[in-house]
């Protein structure tokens, strides 16, 4: 039966709030978890005067208490003597800080492997993780999103928004950065691994853009080992967003249309594992030239789950239109007899 809307929307201002994710998660009381919360977007509030350009990985330690007051002098401190991993106590101290890697993967492995609640703190912006999920970012919408309300979609039109998420953010790298090199079509690597610039993205815009979502998460726990990219919650089920790329990054790790077939096996596997999941969705960002884009993009479709829908697959452009149009040019006169 389907919700009335005002049941939906205090369904979803509930469930949504990171506290609240976390305090179900976690069993620690919510207003808690928002005191600690608070504390950390001040420091990202304060950004530059603070953190520079550098972040910092925060866990919360509720049973841990009586260590050093937690604010800008501590931690610039503590970042001067390389230390930017950081746990709090209950009482909102700096109860341990010690070196580390500070990056999105650290926190989602770290969360899982400790069953706590981690921050990735940064001007301006915050990771938030829970037992190996990603439950929320906080921060500025990165341009040119802001204030686009006509962007907003119910989760039945999600192939639409996938589409307009490309068109918007991630096509000739208007949202973000992912080429290493754009003249070889060589991919960027990050400290996340190059499939987590696209994750990043895709999952921000699903975050802010389903508007009947009950919730979004990112690198869920699937029956299993292996971990779902994003999960879209729906008050009849959850779709599953399994995210991918092909071609080369920097670290010449390559990937060609075999990832298509092994995608499809891998959403499928999900579908069949869990059956809370209504569907299933494989995104892949394909950085391989155009030829190969066109002519190398099919799969077995016996691999394909009777709720999974066609593979998406997005052609990364490395040239401008005017680009492209004095290279195909040059081209045609070179083959004129």
């Amino acid at each position: 039966m389907a919700l009335a809307p005002e049941q939906f929307a205090s369904l979803k201002k509930v469930l949504s709030k990171p506290s609240a994710k976390a305090s179900a998660a976690l069993g620690v009381p919510a207003r808690h978890i928002e005191t600690f919360l608070r504390n950390l977007e001040t420091m990202a509030r304060r950004g530059q005067l603070v953190l520079g350009q550098e972040k910092i990985l925060v866990a919360y330690r509720p049973n841990k208490t009586g260590g050093k007051t937690f604010d800008g002098a501590a931690v610039t401190s503590s970042l001067k003597a390389g230390n930017a991993v950081f746990a709090l106590g209950s009482d909102e101290t700096i109860v341990e800080a010690k070196k580390g890697a500070v990056t999105l993967l650290a926190a989602t492995n770290k969360s899982d492997k400790e069953g706590s609640l981690c921050v990735v703190c940064g001007a301006g912006q915050l990771w938030i993780f829970t037992a190996g999920k990603l439950i929320a970012e906080i921060g500025d919408a990165p341009p040119p999103i802001t204030g686009r309300a006509d962007w907003r979609r119910s989760w039945r039109e999600l192939r639409k928004s996938l589409d307009e998420h490309f068109e918007h953010c991630v096509d000739s790298e208007k949202g973000f950065r992912y080429w290493h090199d754009r003249k070889k079509r060589v991919l960027l690597v990050g400290p996340d691994r190059t499939e987590k610039l696209f994750h990043h993205s895709l999952f921000w815009w699903c975050n802010n853009f389903i508007i009947d979502a009950i919730d979004v998460h990112g690198e869920a726990n699937a029956m299993g080992q292996d971990k779902t990219d994003i999960t879209i919650v729906t008050e009849i089920g959850s779709i599953v967003i399994e995210v991918k790329w092909m071609g080369k990054n920097a670290n010449n790790t390559r990937y060609a249309q075999v990832r298509i077939k092994e995608g499809m096996i891998q959403v499928a596997d999900y579908l069949n594992r869990n059956k809370r999941l209504m569907q299933g969705f494989l995104v892949i960002y394909d950085a391989r030239d155009d030829q190969a884009h066109s002519t190398k993009s099919t799969y077995p479709k016996k691999c394909r789950h009777t709720r999974c829908e066609p593979p998406v697959i997005y052609f990364l452009r490395s040239e401008t239109p005017s680009e492209m149009a004095v290279r195909v040019a040059a081209e045609n006169q070179d083959q004129a007899p």
